[in-house]
């Protein structure tokens, strides 16, 4: 009898034992799935590689403020292409052709010199002086008013292309400076009408980095009265 229950007691350790085990077992199990997903979690997401585009060379080198020159840009990097740039207005559209070359519109902006840009995923080219582009002259094509007193002093908004922001463009009205110029974008002003010595009609014109609009009537004629 002695001997039986020694050995029953034996056989409850074990099945204890056991249980304990597989205990042990499922809580390491259960406890290194959260551990693997976090892992998973952290790991740092994947960043574009390779080298970062270039420009060699630009088809057209000008062009006029109001924008809509066509120019083939080559050069090399050309993945995955997010902008093009004249300066820091974008391109009116482009199309990228190859991973070479890139075919766009020029914007309208303001007169003068430009760098143009291209940027991937892989980052910005460097501007130089072969990506280099240069807009035409200024041009005033309408007046918001187009008569007034010879006393000057009325507000008058000019709308045309290749103005240049804030303050830098000056208008004259035949030989009257314009007052209070104030560009919001390169294509329109805000002014006084200076005054005049007599009645009679008189051109608008625009100079930006001593370039001045040619005469375009009737969008540029202001009569005084």
């Amino acid at each position: 009898m002695a001997g039986q229950s020694r050995m029953r007691g034996r056989r409850a350790r074990c099945a204890g034992c056991a249980l304990v085990a597989g205990a042990l077992m499922l809580g390491g199990a259960a406890g290194s799935a959260p551990s693997t997903q976090a892992a998973r979690r952290a790991r740092p997401l994947a960043r574009p590689s390779g080298p970062g585009p270039t420009i060699s060379w630009l088809s057209t080198r000008s062009g006029p403020s109001s924008g809509g020159t066509g120019v083939i840009i080559w050069g090399t990097g050309f993945v995955d292409v997010t902008a093009v740039r004249f300066g820091t207005v974008e391109a009116r559209s482009f199309k990228v052709q190859t991973s070479t070359s890139i075919s766009a519109l020029s914007p309208a902006a303001s007169t003068g010199p430009d760098m143009v840009t291209v940027t991937t995923a892989a980052g910005t080219s460097e501007p130089s002086r072969r990506t280099t582009f240069v807009f035409g002259a200024p041009l005033v094509s309408g007046l918001s008013v187009d008569t007034g007193s010879i006393a000057g002093g009325a507000a008058l908004t000019v709308s045309g292309s290749g103005f240049a922001l804030g303050d830098a463009t000056v208008f004259t009205f035949g030989k009257g400076i314009a007052g209070a110029v104030e560009c919001a974008t390169s294509s329109e002003c805000t002014m006084l009408v200076p005054p005049a010595a007599k009645p009679g009609a008189v051109n608008v014109r625009a100079t930006v980095a001593n370039k001045s609009s040619p005469r375009n009537p009737p969008g540029d004629r202001f009569t005084y009265g």
